[in-house]
């Protein structure tokens, strides 16, 4: 929850876009937005899912929960807006992956779902490689049809794909 946190303030700020390029000599003033007053997406809020609602709880965020199961009672609790999976992904401006990997949850971000997220929305997956077309997430960023990912889980690890050259 903690690294998907920092995850969060890194790609709304731009740290890593910026100081990619400040490691290549060149200033790139571009401070991004604030993680306070976004629309955050969780699909899966189990463990590590309700962990990052506590962490996310002083940054003010609108909080969306997806889950496969009926978590009402949770979400009533902590101030979090239940939504299908559709819904996260077009309305989020981070979407954060927390499920195990089924036969449900292979490639549920693809091409199609990738489609659907604003161009200003990052994906944030630190649950299972499989759960995210690797080859459709690199082909959206390269298209700036979304603004950015990190992920610590790959389809096949250790990754050695164009991802790592992607600067965003």
């Amino acid at each position: 929850a903690e690294q998907t946190l920092g995850f969060m303030i890194g790609l709304q700020r731009n740290l890593y876009y910026t100081s990619r390029w400040l490691a290549k000599g060149k200033w790139v003033k571009n401070g991004g937005r604030q993680l306070s007053g976004c629309t955050v997406g969780i699909i899966g809020v189990g463990h590590i899912g309700q962990a990052l609602v506590q962490l996310l709880a002083p940054f003010g965020c609108r909080i969306l929960g997806c889950d496969s199961v009926d978590k009402t009672p949770y979400y009533a609790a902590h101030g979090i807006e239940a939504a299908d999976f559709e819904t996260v992904m077009r309305t989020a401006d981070v979407v954060s992956l927390h499920v195990p990997l089924t036969v449900d949850t292979h490639h549920m971000i693809n091409a199609t779902t990738l489609a659907w997220m604003k161009p200003t929305a990052v994906l944030i997956n630190t649950a299972r490689g499989e759960v995210v077309d690797t080859a459709a997430l690199q082909a959206a960023l390269m298209a700036n049809q979304v603004a950015g990912a990190a992920l610590d889980v790959f389809e096949s690890e250790p990754y050695h794909g164009g991802l790592a050259n992607h600067p965003r």
